[in-house]
């Protein structure tokens, strides 16, 4: 039986980094909501000559002209994000999504967590081996740890390290040690670039739980053989696999290059993102004050966005009748 998709509680971010052009290091540290925190001063890392850092938060600054500000969280900067931030993880994935905001999303990892038994790591390595499985990926690695004579924990991974998108299934019981009778799988997406945004702006309108879910069954699927049937894209899929998906659709996070901003998702942001935001700046300062600030806002123009306005007027501009 196919359970409900996975709720948005169930996952969790456990890398994000991103870098800002324009945003020096302390305005970077007061959009993540964590301006009171006693950030200390360390060496940069890739290029930068400085950061500020504080429990698994770096924001690395002092680059090459261009290279402006990175924010990296790693597993444990996310978890002190959650516990300490006064913005909150909706607020920021909002604004990383937003084609305003001009932040460039280097890395991003989502989790998910079974704790019941959903997930047989033992049958996903074996059907991994077997190629019992469907996916955009070629590469894959089966990584063992433990001690000498003894496997303690087995790590899938589908991708190669270059790739956009890379999914990891891994013990982590023994990750953190604990009881061998504990069963704690995690499911993760690793995501690069364009697809790190594109996730984010796909999981701002329908949540996590769900762009999750579609794009890790768009990336990967594990499936049942069919000894009459050499296509693997027509083998059924293992129910361990549509028990932990859930009755998700498939959802693509690849972007043709070029492909048009529509006016549809423009006003979906506007109105439904936004639009409290909007709304309460207005009552605040007057519909007059407003337009002066949107006008004078001290933000690079969006060559999405240019684009979508020519667009909009050449198609409601009437034509000229020729005598």
């Amino acid at each position: 039986m196919i359970t409900k998709i996975i709720a948005d509680t169930s996952i969790t971010i456990d890398w994000l980094s991103f870098t800002h052009r324009f945003l020096l290091p302390e305005q970077v540290i007061d959009s993540l909501g964590l301006t009171d925190m006693p950030w200390v001063h360390a060496h940069g890392s890739n290029g930068y000559r400085d950061r500020l850092q504080f429990a698994g938060i770096s924001i690395h600054y002092n680059g090459q002209e261009g290279m402006g500000t990175w924010c990296e969280m790693t597993g444990q900067g996310c978890r002190t994000y959650e516990e300490l931030s006064q913005v909150g993880w909706k607020p920021l994935i909002y604004w990383l999504a937003s084609g305003d905001c001009n932040a460039n999303v280097t890395r991003l990892d989502i989790a998910c967590d079974d704790r019941s038994g959903t997930l047989p790591l033992s049958a996903i390595t074996l059907d991994v081996r077997l190629g019992n499985y469907v996916s955009k990926a070629k590469a894959y690695q089966l990584i063992s740890s433990g001690k000498k004579d003894e496997v303690q924990g087995t790590t899938v991974v589908i991708g190669s390290p270059k790739s956009l998108v890379r999914i990891r299934i891994y013990d982590k019981a023994a990750e953190q040690h604990r009881p061998a009778d504990e069963h704690w799988v995690r499911c993760e997406l690793q995501l690069r670039g364009e697809r790190a945004l594109a996730f984010l702006e796909k999981a701002s309108e329908d949540g996590f739980g769900v762009t999750y879910a579609g794009v890790l069954l768009n990336y990967l699927r594990f499936t049942t053989p069919r000894h009459d049937d050499t296509n693997k894209s027509r083998w059924p899929t293992r129910r361990y696999w549509s028990k932990f998906i859930g009755n998700a659709n498939r959802i693509s996070i690849y972007a043709v290059p070029g492909m048009d901003y529509s006016e549809e998702q423009c006003c979906n942001f506007v109105f439904q993102q936004a639009g409290n935001a909007i709304d309460a700046i207005i009552k605040m300062y007057g519909l007059q004050r407003f337009q002066y600030l949107l006008e004078n806002r001290n933000v690079r123009p969006n060559p999405k966005y240019l684009q979508l306005v020519e667009h909009h007027r050449a198609k409601n501009t009437p034509a000229i009748k020729k005598s």
